[in-house]
């Protein structure tokens, strides 16, 4: 901002209040924002370096599963399963922070000239960082990528290179800037400047490199500890300090974030002030165990059904290990800073559950969701996925009560699905074999078939149907009220504008999925409502969501509202917009806590909810 003439800075601010209208209207002067730019400049004394613990990220083919997590920031530990003999875990330092949010991000440094990296390191059940088939991958923003033998840099498991003596060996070979493939013929220097990433890799004892397919092995459980990290000349900037707590809660969905240490995020999350509260959805793709047939080949590597059907989740082991690992760092660092209730929210949906637990159509389709791949529902009225999800909500109680946080368990949207974009009939899906047994030996006679969810319909079947889901519910609310548990708190998250939203949806599911015996104060501790689609719809249909909970029996000191959300980037000005005035509503009506959904897209819209005015000094430092 230093050296900005008056008359530039009233142009640059003129025309981020017109970009945020909802700022706009406050009448910020320049000369306030003058006063803010120096505030938002405060930083703590604890630094960001290059190869901090708790910044590595990892990735990893959907076959295996991996988490990274640290103690501290000169420590990290990848826990996680090999599935194939192909599987691969990228361990990265990222150049360019993945996180973008100036607030909370290390920002870039390229220029590693200097630098001496060095840790210790221990490993199981994986290939040792010594084996000759392990390389330390370097690619530059010039878009070489450089292969570097691992083993020449470790002795007796200490790491150490420096980086002003980086080169490849004779014979190794490396990609240059256009693609090509390139073997050297004497040993040839690497420069440490302009470096975009560099990654080490996880492999299974047993891995064999194969670009075209995946062979599935039997599940073998590994982890490589880093630590004692010390970094010389590795400094990037110093961190801003937390910002005051504000009334906004944080919602997190593990599948949007399962790749970022939960140290990390939970630090950069306080000091965006959102304290207290957190709503944590487990996911429908990446908490649970699964396996394949040892032997069977994954050739399609698209990813589709063709290749995530070869993998069911088990129905005896509920967490996989790089979750239990994850979901310990991240409950474990919410109670260290400021948050003392972590909602575990668990949903009807997942991507590989067994093709007997799915919601059919009149005509045997599953039911499928928008994602891609879609993902399935299941039967409200087969045991089997009704016993998995107590067993899985247990044992995420378990970790978090561990951690010294209360037993707080979230029913996540519960409903019968029907396919909506499937125009004209728009079917619903009630149809899988353990929901037509059930309602055949309850009845003595076969569910009627609907195959339009338009079709006229008997009631007394809508209400046997929608009494499925109460029951489920039930199931749910014996786990967290269980004598295992003190004080244990249960809660079901409502989402009107899928049920109840006349101008959408058909009497038939409205009727089947307002489950009026479920949301109740005799049943529920809190009702939490979520309307995205109208609130960001500018629907008319909104304002009645801050009144259906107190329709149903609960006063507003048991009602939680959610706010959200941006699926997409181009959308962010314009629905964040809406967002804040629907979350502030409910803030003012006195719903007892207000979310945004979700952390993910705070992240990348760079939102600062509760500090306005530092929107506005992030436009103009960093647009």
């Amino acid at each position: 901002m230093e050296g900005k003439g008056s008359y530039q800075l009233r142009k640059d601010v003129d025309r981020l209040q017109t970009k945020y209208k909802d700022i706009s209207a406050s009448m910020i002067g320049y000369e306030e924002l003058i006063k803010a730019t120096e505030e938002y400049k405060r930083t703590s004394d604890t630094a960001y370096t290059l190869f901090r613990g708790d910044c590595w990220t990892i990735n990893n083919n959907f076959e295996s599963s991996a988490a990274v997590t640290s103690q501290t920031h000169s420590d990290l530990t990848v826990t996680g399963t090999f599935r194939t003999e192909n599987d691969m875990i990228g361990l990265y330092w990222n150049s360019q922070d993945l996180i973008t949010h100036p607030y909370i991000s290390y920002g870039s440094r390229t220029d590693y000239s200097d630098v001496i990296l060095q840790f210790d390191y221990s490993m199981s059940g994986c290939m040792d960082f010594t084996n000759n088939a392990i390389s330390i991958t370097i690619r530059t923003k010039l878009g070489e990528t450089f292969y570097l033998k691992m083993n020449r840099f470790i002795n007796n498991s200490h790491f150490y290179l420096d980086f002003n003596n980086l080169s490849i060996l004779a014979g190794d070979q490396y990609i240059d800037r256009y693609g090509q493939e390139i073997t050297v013929d004497t040993e040839t220097s690497v420069s440490p400047k302009n470096i975009e990433s560099i990654m080490f890799v996880i492999v299974p004892t047993n891995y064999v490199e194969n670009n075209s397919q995946y062979t599935i092995m039997e599940n073998t459980q590994f982890t490589c500890t880093i630590s004692n990290i010390d970094v010389f000349n590795g400094y990037i900037c110093n961190e801003h300090i937390d910002l005051d707590p504000h009334e906004y809660r944080l919602c997190e969905g593990y599948d949007d974030f399962y790749n970022l240490n939960p140290k990390r995020v939970v630090r950069e999350m306080r000091k965006l002030g959102y304290v207290e509260w957190l709503d944590l959805y487990i996911g429908a793709s990446h908490f649970y165990e699964k396996s394949g047939t040892p032997g069977d080949v994954i050739t399609d590597l698209s990813f589709n059904h063709n290749r995530t059907e070869k993998m069911v989740l088990s129905q005896t082991t509920y967490l996989n290990n790089a979750f239990v690992a994850w979901l310990d760092c991240y409950s474990r660092e919410l109670k260290a800073n400021d948050t003392n209730n972590l909602i575990i929210s668990v949903s009807m949906e997942n991507l590989q559950c067994p093709k007997s637990w799915r919601q059919k159509t009149a005509d045997g389709r599953y039911a499928l969701t928008g994602w891609i791949p879609s993902t399935f529902f299941y039967s409200p009225c087969h045991t089997e996925p009704i016993t998995y999800m107590k067993k899985v909500s247990e044992a995420c109680l378990d970790i978090i009560v561990a951690n010294g946080l209360p037993p707080i368990l979230q029913m996540g949207e519960a409903w019968w699905w029907w396919q909506e974009s499937d125009k004209p009939n728009r079917p619903p899906c009630f149809y899988d074999d353990a929901t037509k047994t059930k309602y055949l030996a309850e009845h003595g006679e076969s569910i009627p078939l609907y195959y339009s969810s338009k079709a006229a319909y008997s009631k007394p079947v809508i209400r046997w149907l929608n009494n499925q889901l109460v029951l489920y519910s039930a199931q749910l609310r014996s786990v967290v009220k269980s004598s295992k548990y003190t004080d244990g708190v249960y809660m079901a998250l409502f989402f009107p504008p899928s049920v109840t939203d006349t101008d959408r949806v058909p009497p038939m599911m409205r009727e089947v999925n307002y489950l009026k015996d479920a949301y109740s104060p005799n049943q529920l501790d809190i009702l939490q409502l979520e309307d995205y689609d109208w609130v960001i719809e500018d629907s008319p249909h909104h304002d009645e969501v801050y009144g259906l909970g107190q329709e149903l029996g609960f006063t507003l000191d048991k009602l939680h509202y959610y706010g959200g959300f941006v699926q997409y980037p181009e959308d962010a000005i314009e629905y964040w917009i809406l967002i804040k005035k629907a979350m502030d509503v409910a803030i003012n009506m006195g719903f007892a806590e207000t979310y945004v959904w979700a952390g993910s897209q705070v992240r990348r819209d760079w939102k600062i909810l509760g500090y306005d005015k530092y929107e506005l000094v992030q436009g103009l430092m960093f647009v």
